[in-house]
């Protein structure tokens, strides 16, 4: 089977599948670009529908850099 690689920005053809899924749901013109400046300018529906999940369980913030504790145990395929 013939492994094909993508990645973000170098193909067109991610910008046509965002750009007719977003037209699809009327978000975006038919004869609009879909670039940065578009889809930063984009006003999603559910954009008011998050929340802070303020329960106890969850409540520590999450380690981006120089975590201590972390331990690796293989790597990702």
């Amino acid at each position: 089977m013939r492994k094909t690689s993508y990645r973000l920005g170098q193909h067109k053809d991610a910008k046509v599948v965002v750009g007719y899924i977003l037209n699809q749901n009327q978000l975006l013109e038919a004869s609009a670009t879909v670039d940065a400046a578009t889809l930063t300018h984009l006003e999603m529906p559910n954009r008011d529908g998050f929340y802070v999940d303020d329960r106890p369980d969850v409540s520590e913030q999450p380690c981006y850099k120089d975590c201590i504790g972390l331990q690796l145990t293989g790597k990702i395929r």
